[in-house]
Order: structure tokens, then sequence, then C-alpha cells
């Protein structure tokens, strides 16, 4: 494969990623605001609920997101009827890694902080919650090498399409005619 086509997917799992994570995270926002408009009218403003349906809110929508994007993987290829090198995939994998794992971590370590700040006045996070947060990261990096991993067999199971094993058998019958005509060309010569 060339290079210009390994970059040019690179490239359009990058660009697919970042348009993604930029909805990601205004989707949380407005998903904070809501859970934060529910406590408020239940009173619950100030409770431990409030922040823990706030970290819900952050890890389930990008876990969410990751799986949707995982499947990003699938549909390229079906669509462009062509499978990814396995060098490829772990470029890809890299990608994913390299967006999702960052981001998730910066939503909890800053947007929790602060929500946390402002609900409790206390912006630091204790052992159960930054354990909390490396559970979270390690799951999604779990989902996504899970995932890539998946590609892989998929990839080395799947036959080809039937124009391609076409393509070959009709290849194999043309250099066994060819070969036959050889041999019969050699043959009239005797």
């Amino acid at each position: 494969m060339g290079e210009k086509r390994k970059k040019d997917i690179n490239q359009y799992f990058v660009k697919k990623l970042y348009d993604e994570l930029n909805i990601l995270d205004a989707s949380i926002y407005q998903e904070i605001r809501k859970v934060k408009d529910e406590a408020n009218t239940r009173g619950l403003l100030k409770s431990g609920m409030t922040l823990n349906s706030i970290w819900d809110a952050i890890i389930n929508n990008t876990i969410i997101s990751c799986k949707e994007k995982l499947n990003l993987i699938d549909e390229f290829q079906d669509y462009v009827n062509f499978k990814i090198s396995e060098k490829q995939i772990a470029e890809i994998e890299e990608i994913f890694l390299t967006h999702y794992v960052p981001f998730l971590k910066n939503k909890l370590e800053k947007t929790y902080v602060n929500q946390a700040k402002e609900v409790f006045g206390d912006s630091d996070l204790n052992i159960i919650e930054q354990h909390k947060i490396q559970t979270s990261i390690q799951n999604i990096k779990i989902l996504i090498q899970n995932k890539m991993e998946d590609v892989k067999i998929k990839n080395r199971l799947q036959k080809d399409p039937p124009s391609v094993r076409l393509s070959k058998y009709s290849t194999l019958i043309s250099f066994t005619a060819l070969i036959v005509a050889i041999i019969s060309l050699f043959v009239k010569m005797i």
C-alpha cells in the first residue's frame, strides 16, 4: 500500500475523531447542564448524587462515542471494499488512543473537578476518584484495543469479495491457458 494511501486513511480517521470530540464536548456540557438543572429543581444540587451523575455523563457519553467511532473502521473497509493492513490498523489504534484517552482524562480531571469545586467548594480529587479516573481510562484503552484486535481477526478470516476471487481465478485460468499454448507450440515444432 502506498504511503499516500496510508496517510490519507490516517487523516480520514483523525478528522472524523476531531469532529466527533468537538461534538462530544458540547454534548457533555449540555448533559452536565441538564443534570445540574434537574438537581437544582429537586434541591439536590449540593449532593454527591449530582457529582455521580456528572461523572456518569462524562464516562458514558465518551464510551458511547468511542464505540460508535470504532465502527467507522468496518464501515470504511466495507465502503471502499478494501481490507486495511494490520500495520495500518495499529496506526489507527494509536490515533484513537491519542484522541480519546487525553479527552477523557481532561474531562474527568478538569470538568469534574470544576463541578466538584462548584458543588462542595473542594477541588481535590480523593484516592477513590483518582482510581476511578485511572480505571475509566484503562477501560477505554481496552475497548479500543479489543476492537482493533477484532478488526484484525475479521480481516484475516474474511474471504475476498466475489469480484476479487473471480479476478484471481480468471488470472489463474489465463496463465494456465498461456502455458498450454506454449507447450502446444513446442509440441508442434518437434
